[in-house]
């Protein structure tokens, strides 16, 4: 809709978003995180219309090869996200803590 700002993430949106300090590095993180779920989530939506693309004709072998090359390509991609996410997560729950801790010290003074 005119006037109305999009919240979906581009490459540059997501770079911008990760760089640019007017947020707290807990939630830059946090962002990063779901863009880049974002973008997983269609990549696979494409690799599987890709699986599904008929494999007739002639290049059969060639397309099918490279079908499959992408498949394990795209696997290997996924896996190494579903690494660094856990990882990104184990640090948010820990700078939740200390900041959870901060503030019952605040308390407590």
């Amino acid at each position: 809709m005119p006037g109305e700002r999009s919240t979906k993430f581009t490459p540059i949106r997501l770079v911008l978003t990760f760089l640019i300090p007017t947020a707290s590095p807990l939630t830059r993180s946090h962002n990063l995180t779901e863009a880049t779920r974002d973008m997983v989530k269609k990549s696979t939506e494409d690799v599987k219309a890709l699986a599904a693309f008929p494999a007739g004709g002639s290049g059969q072998a060639h397309r099918k090869a490279i079908q499959t090359k992408m498949g394990r390509d795209f696997t290997t991609a996924l896996q190494g996200f579903q690494r660094v996410q856990r990882l990104s997560a184990e640090k948010q729950r820990g700078t939740v803590e200390v900041q959870k801790r901060a503030v019952e010290a605040a308390e407590e003074a």
